[in-house]
């Protein structure tokens, strides 16, 4: 998985990627972020910051990562329950 930052500009604008304020890519124009395999330590806030010698702007992105289960795992539930009624298990 892979995000690109492009911005435009005269002079062409040096572009970053920045996580928890370390640069993570940076380019001249473009800057990409590849994820080879994603997991639940790269979710977070990303930020593109693109300037050059007339000024300076920036965007930020919230990757969320949804992981899967890898294992078997056996729910305890106390109370009632209903046929056909949800639950939603959330991944620690």
């Amino acid at each position: 998985m892979s995000i690109t930052c492009t911005a435009s500009g005269i002079p062409d604008p040096d572009v970053k990627w920045f996580r928890n304020k370390t640069m993570k890519s940076e380019g001249t124009k473009t800057a990409s972020l590849t994820f080879n395999d994603v997991t639940r330590t790269d979710d977070g806030r990303y930020k593109c910051q693109a300037n050059n010698s007339a000024g300076e702007t920036e965007n930020c992105v919230e990757l969320v990562v949804h992981c899967k289960l890898n294992k078997s795992i056996v729910f305890v539930y106390r109370g009632v329950y209903s046929y056909g009624q949800r639950y939603a298990y959330h991944c620690l």
